[in-house]
């Protein structure tokens, strides 16, 4: 019996493929970062962050698998409350970027992508 790896044609996914996060790179300005695979541990690691003082401006980059990238910032704690998951900014970026550059337009289609609730 012999196996055979069968590799797609294409790279690229599918558009009625979901596509999931492939890496997440977080960082502030207390110099601290931190690369990911899961937004869950996203969250822990700026619940960390938060909790230690380190608040302030944290920087994302999150790669998904077919290659989109998204780019950001923002001030997750605010006076050592937390204002948002990495995943609901996220999120709303994403539905942000899909209305105002039209479906398509930078990849958005935030439905396509992977992004636990």
């Amino acid at each position: 019996m012999t196996l055979s790896i069968i590799r797609p044609s294409a790279s690229t996914p599918r558009m009625d493929e979901q596509v999931d996060v492939e890496q997440i790179r977080l960082w502030n300005a207390a110099n601290a970062m931190a690369l990911l695979s899961e937004f869950h541990c996203a969250d822990r690691v700026l619940a960390d962050w938060g909790s230690a003082s380190k608040r302030g401006q944290v920087s994302f980059e999150i790669r998904f698998a077919d290659g989109h990238v998204l780019r950001g910032s923002h001030e997750f704690f605010h006076n050592g409350r937390r204002r948002c998951l990495l995943t609901t900014h996220v999120r709303s970026l994403m539905s942000e970027a899909d209305a105002g550059a039209g479906r398509g337009a930078a990849g958005a289609l935030p439905g396509r992508y992977l992004i636990p609730r």
